[in-house]
């Protein structure tokens, strides 16, 4: 699957998947099992880095909302 192919209502289903305590947030190994899940072929650093980016208030997790529009490149 493509980055930019998936739309906006499977990446908030594979969202609320990786959400394993559903606080509608998730952290850094739900990140990475996100992005392994959709297939992102990107490595550890990669990751982390678009971690970094999502999470722009550096607390540890990011919100549907940012994942989206960063998967989405807006």
């Amino acid at each position: 699957m493509s980055r930019f192919s998936a739309d906006v209502e499977e990446l908030a289903e594979e969202f609320r998947l990786a959400d394993r305590n559903g606080d509608g947030r998730i952290n850094w190994p739900e990140f990475r099992a996100l992005l392994d899940g959709l297939e992102a072929g990107m490595s550890e650093r990669d990751m982390r880095i678009g971690f970094g980016e999502v999470d722009t208030d550096n607390d540890g997790l990011i919100d549907v909302e940012e994942f989206i529009a960063w998967w989405r490149g807006d």
